[in-house]
């Protein structure tokens, strides 16, 4: 995994999925939001839970070959919002 924070996360995520970039949100839920422990005190945890909604996957594995990296990166360019860049 390549892991990146991006503002707007589902719409940029949607965006590259939508032109054939597989990037997902693993982890879309901070730990205090799960059930187990919800309801329990953890502070505010805004930090994590602005991760949660803002962490998004991209592809990384051993056959990626460099034209595959230069078009994630074009393609996540193009995806993020305006006041991103």
């Amino acid at each position: 995994l390549y892991v990146v924070r991006v503002p707007e996360r589902d719409a940029v995520m949607a965006r590259l999925n939508a032109v054939g970039v597989e990037a997902r949100a693993y982890y879309p839920y901070a730990l205090p939001d799960l059930p187990p422990l919800t309801g329990k005190e953890h502070g505010a945890c805004r930090e994590a839970r602005a991760a949660a909604r803002e962490l998004l996957a991209l592809p990384l594995h051993p056959n990626l070959r460099d034209e595959d990296v230069k078009t994630v990166v074009a393609a996540l360019a193009h995806a993020l919002p305006v006041s991103a860049h």
